[in-house]
């Protein structure tokens, strides 16, 4: 005998569990790496071969793609980044200037006459 359907519509499926990223054990590295940018000039920052060329050879690990890789960084780099700036929040910003008309001026180029006898 068969028997009779509950609900013309299926139950929902189960979503499995998310699985672990290929990066799970080098994330620590590459945040060291990324919190050693913080203070490094613009030229000398970490750029996503140069870390992946680090963690093979420091670290002998290869099993991540350059997306991969790429997609944490990009994650990761502005969470780094406020979290320096965490204790030091009240230091940028900027001072309002208000200046009279005439009271000051700023010449980037001028044209300049001299008579010499």
């Amino acid at each position: 005998m068969r028997k009779a359907l509950e609900s013309p519509v299926p139950p929902k499926r189960k979503s499995p569990p998310p699985r672990k990223s290929v990066l799970e054990p080098v994330k620590g590295f590459i945040d060291a790496m990324l919190r050693e940018d913080l203070d490094a000039p613009a030229k000398q920052k970490h750029t996503i071969p140069r870390i992946m060329e680090r963690l093979a050879a420091e670290h002998d690990f290869e099993l991540a793609r350059q997306t991969t890789v790429w997609e944490y960084v990009s994650k990761r780099r502005p969470q780094i980044r406020a979290e320096a700036l965490e204790g030091r929040r009240h230091l940028d910003g900027m001072v309002p200037q208000a200046k009279r008309p005439g009271e000051e001026a700023e010449v980037d180029f001028a044209d300049f006459w001299l008579d010499l006898a």
